[in-house]
């Protein structure tokens, strides 16, 4: 959780993301009920770049995360599911 906290943190300050979706960020229109029902955020995020080109950039730089679909493991993964489903 403290690793996805921080990515989500900068994520979000960065110009390129639109969107970061994680609770644990006090503008997720959830981030009340979360607090109210779970000890912490979770270690689930997920964002939106603002277009293909940054999509194209981040992904050429990314050295740890496999592109991969979920399937209930542990480690970390990435996956864009509009053109992987």
């Amino acid at each position: 959780q403290q690793s996805a906290v921080k990515i989500a943190r900068f994520l979000d300050a960065h110009p390129l993301v639109r969107n970061v979706y994680y609770p644990g960020l006090g503008h997720h229109p959830q981030h009340a009920l979360q607090k109210l029902e779970a000890q912490g955020p979770g270690a689930v995020l997920s964002f939106e770049l603002e277009d293909e080109e940054a999509l194209r950039a981040f992904v050429s730089h990314v050295n740890i995360p496999v592109f991969a679909v979920s399937l209930g493991a542990v480690e970390s993964i990435l996956s864009y599911p509009a053109k992987m489903s």
